[in-house]
Formats: C-alpha cells, structure tokens, sequence
C-alpha cells in the first residue's frame, strides 16, 4: 500500500514537471493526437480468404515508466523515455463468410487450463482450420476458473453477475459488438413465485464467499470444488434431458438431492446449485426434494442472440480501451497507476467491418517494453481503430497463427514468462476456405 502511494507521489510530481515543460506531455505517440509514432516497420502475411497477419515493430515516447520490469511493472515511476514494442496484429475479415471467430473452453472443463496451441489443435479439423489464436479472459490462477462471462455456440459456459467490465460477442451472422457493461441477472424461481438471485454461473464458492449461491452445469468439470462448512448443494434434473443453458431461456427441472457438505460431484446432464450462509438456509428451506422449480440467466447489449461472448470482469485491467475512438475518461486518468505500468497486452479492437486480434510483447528489455493501457489506447486510435478492449496479459499473452504450408500453429510472439502459460480460454480464428487457396503473400500494408 505504502508503495503505490510513493507512486502516486511521483506522478503527481512529474505532472507538474509536464506542466512547467520540463516533461514532453507525449502518451503512446509523439506529436499531435493522431499522428504516428516515431518508428513504425510493418510486414504482413495472408493466412486465408478474410484474415491478414502482421508484425509491427513501434517505437515511441512515453511520459512515465515503472523501472522494475520484473517485480510485474510495479517499480518506482520515473520520467518518460522511449519504449519498443514488438506488436502482433491479426486482422479479420467480418463480411468473409470463409471466416470466423469462436470462444473456447482451454482442456475439458471450466475448471481446467491449457496453452493455446492445445487448445488451438483441440478445435482442427477438416472444414474447421484453426488459423490463428489468442488468449481470452482473466482467469484464477489455481483452478483456472475464467472471472468473467464466456458464452460457446450460443451456450453459457461461465458466467459473472451484476454487470461486466468489456464484453466482445459474435452473432450468428459473423458480425460482432464490443463494449462495456453487460447487465447479467441470473436467478431460480419456484412456481409459488419465490426467487433467489445467482451470484454467478460455473464459479467456485470458496470458503470466503458468505451468502452466495452459484448454479453449476456439467460444464465445469466433475464436482463443484466449493469450500467451506455449512453449505447446501442441490441436484436438479431437467424435465428436458441434455437441455443446455442458453441466454434467456429458462430451464425447468426437479429437485433430485440435497446435500449439507461441500464440493459434491455434478452428475452429467443434471445441473447443481452451491449455496453459503443465508442462501444455504434459503435452498434447505425451499428447495427439498421433489420440488419443481425454474432458472435462467438474462442478458442486455443482445447477448442472448450472440454465438460467442467474452467478457472481462473483477479484474482492474478489464478495460475498455477505446469507445467510438475516443479513449475513456478513467483510462485517461494519469492519478490512476494501473493506466501506466507497463505490461504485455492482449487487445480485441475494431475498424468498420474488421475485427483485429493483438499482442504487444513485454517485460523482456532489449526486445519489446510492453504499454500501458493509455499507451494501447493512444496507439490504437492512431491507428483508426474505433472499439477496443484488454485482454488477459502479462505472461497470458499469446499470439499463434498456422501460416500457409503448416499443419498447425506457431507461436510468433515471446511470452514474458519464457514459456507458454496455460490459460483459461482462447479466442480462435476459423477458416472453412478450402485449403489449397490459401496464397501466403508476403505483402507490406
């Protein structure tokens, strides 16, 4: 704590050096808003019908830096200098109807990680080339648990409440959204009119968590790996077997069992819910077995309608980047320290009809600095881009494309960990064009 004040200090300070002249007020570029940055090479590589690759070595000035790149960024802030970055960008084609994006789960369940390009192989098939992958959501680094929304082939797999912090969703025409707050409220009711609200779909309730409730599906994995003394879990048949939960379609089943104990296992095709403190005592009260009863999880920004959906949430680098071009009020905040480390960034960000993948590589001096939020933001409406949101980053970044000729991916970027790390979802490109077409040219943009 007493760290990020004497950080706070410091930026206080160089502003005012910005504001007598001593500092060149320059954030991610140098020179008016708009203009480019100061060295930019570019070399780029058609993967198939509707999806260009290109790597982009940038460098710019910047008004502050964190010295201890190894203690993640949070070293001491001093005055600006400049920053090379390495920059992976992926752009896709949404009219190309040889092209698209999906969400997926990383290995078996929710509760589980994996590296990208496993994932990435999971998913290849004949007609269903995976092309290129990225990283997705934030994600618990014991259980692999994603902290935000993730929606696959129009199925929800995890899910938050309230509301998220980004959001990216792909309808089922290949066309997509990216934005902010998602309003989620998931909830069970009984037919007596009854109601008990979620607190989130395919979480862990945790020994900490007092007066929770989450609804668990199959997807999560074998047990609920809830924590703790004095919960209730309940097992729910569906009146429809292999019913899956989709936005806003409520699913109707039975009260199977009631257990007074922690992590219990979840039966495939049935779904549970994991409840603590009052919650808990509302479920043994309402909830016995026998009784029939209803849930569903409803969704704003017309998500119920999307095919895939990530959305960032409970993580303070889930920001939107940029919004009809204009860079947010609170990612312009200079008091704000988060808006300044440096770090590796995963971005989703768009252009008209063009959706763009990226990876800036960081921590590695000598090869690429990483940026700041502002500094993506600052780059990125440079660049044209009107929407964008932050990924997953640091040592999560991963940026892996399968290039003309070869029979699966590779991985172009440098991960700051000096390995690959296993994540909690990924983001994937898919071709269905037919694989002989494909030209490979190397072509400067």
């Amino acid at each position: 704590m007493f760290a990020r004040w004497k950080q706070k200090l410091l930026i206080v300070s160089l502003l005012l050096l910005v504001c007598t002249g001593a500092v060149a007020p320059s954030v991610g570029r140098s020179g008016p808003p708009g203009e480019q940055p100061q060295l930019e090479r570019r070399n780029g590589l058609n993967l198939a019908a509707g999806a260009f690759h290109e790597t982009r070595d940038v460098t710019v000035e910047t008004m502050f830096r964190f010295k201890d790149s190894q203690n993640n960024g949070n070293g001491p802030a001093t005055s600006g200098s400049e920053l090379h970055n390495a920059i992976y960008m992926m752009e896709i084609d949404a009219n190309d109807p040889n092209i698209h994006l999906e969400v997926v789960t990383s290995g078996p369940s929710v509760a589980s990680k994996e590296i990208v390009t496993q994932t990435a192989a999971a998913n290849d098939r004949a007609g269903h080339r995976v092309i290129g992958a990225v990283n997705g959501d934030f994600f618990n680094v014991a259980n692999g648990v994603p902290l935000g929304l993730q929606i696959t082939d129009g199925e929800v797999i995890t899910s938050t409440n309230g509301k998220t912090q980004t959001f990216l969703a792909i309808m089922p025409d290949g066309s997509f959204r990216i934005g902010k707050a998602v309003t989620i409220q998931p909830a069970l009711r009984l037919t007596s009119g009854l109601r008990l609200d979620f607190n989130g779909v395919n979480k862990v309730r945790n020994k900490n968590l007092t007066n929770h409730a989450f609804l668990m599906t199959d997807r999560f994995g074998t047990s609920t790996l809830s924590e703790g003394t004095g919960g209730t879990e309940i097992v729910i048949a569906p009146v429809e077997p292999g019913v899956k939960l989709r936005p806003g379609q409520p699913v109707t089943g039975v009260v199977e069992q009631v257990y007074m104990a922690a992590n219990n296992s979840i039966p495939t095709g049935k779904f549970v819910i994991t409840a603590s403190g009052s919650k808990a005592d509302w479920l043994k009260q309402h909830a016995t077995v026998g009784t029939s009863l209803s849930f569903q999880v409803d969704y704003d920004q017309g998500i119920s309608s999307a095919l895939y959906v990530i959305g960032g949430a409970n993580h303070r680098f889930a920001d939107v980047l940029l919004d009809n071009g204009e860079i947010p009020v609170d990612v312009k905040d200079l008091l704000v320290a988060d808006n300044l480390e440096h770090h590796p960034r995963t971005i989703v960000a768009s252009k008209g009809s063009k959706l763009y993948l990226i990876v800036v590589d960081g921590r590695q001096a000598g090869y690429s600095d990483g940026m700041s939020v502002l500094e993506a933001a600052a780059y990125l409406q440079s660049l044209g881009m009107e929407h964008a949101i932050n990924l997953d980053g640091g040592g999560s970044s991963t940026y892996a494309v399968r290039q003309p000729g070869d029979t699966e991916l590779r991985v172009l970027n440098r991960p700051s960990d000096g390995e690959l790390r296993p994540v909690a979802n990924a983001l994937l490109v898919v071709s269905g064009e037919p694989e002989n077409k494909a030209d490979g040219v190397d072509n400067n943009r």
